[in-house]
């Protein structure tokens, strides 16, 4: 295996990539960006003496927490998103309610975001 086929553009995974999606696109930054993982640290602080009690937060908690993370953090635009035919406008609350009321879609973002070959050279970089 060609290790250097594994290297990505830290700048892409940053900002984020354009990805066609539907008939609209979405900007998406990658689940290894600095920003995703310190403000997963930070959401997950209150949880920790939780998880060294041997417990550990509920699913549904879990679930709020990634998606308050990623509409912060990996969702960065879109373009072209309609809900019963109405265009909706990005902002991160809407991102929030988006990505909880349609799990595919979120689904969607976060293979987006996890496959590397989007954050290398060839991809398109983010207002590109």
């Amino acid at each position: 295996m060609e290790l250097e086929s594994l290297k990505t553009n830290p700048l892409m995974e940053s900002e984020g990539v354009w990805k066609p999606i539907g008939g609209g696109r979405v900007l998406v930054a990658s689940f290894d960006n600095p920003e995703y993982h310190t403000m997963l640290a930070v959401e997950s602080r209150p949880y920790q003496a939780l998880s060294k009690a041997g417990g550990a937060p509920s699913p549904k908690v879990i679930e709020k927490m990634t998606i308050k993370v990623m509409a912060h953090t990996i969702l960065k635009n879109w373009e072209g998103l309609t809900i019963k035919g109405e265009p909706v406008e990005y902002s991160i609350e809407n991102a929030v309610k988006i990505l909880t009321e349609y799990p595919r879609f979120r689904d969607a973002v976060a293979l987006i975001a996890t496959d590397i070959s989007n954050y290398q050279d060839t991809a398109d970089i983010a207002g590109k």
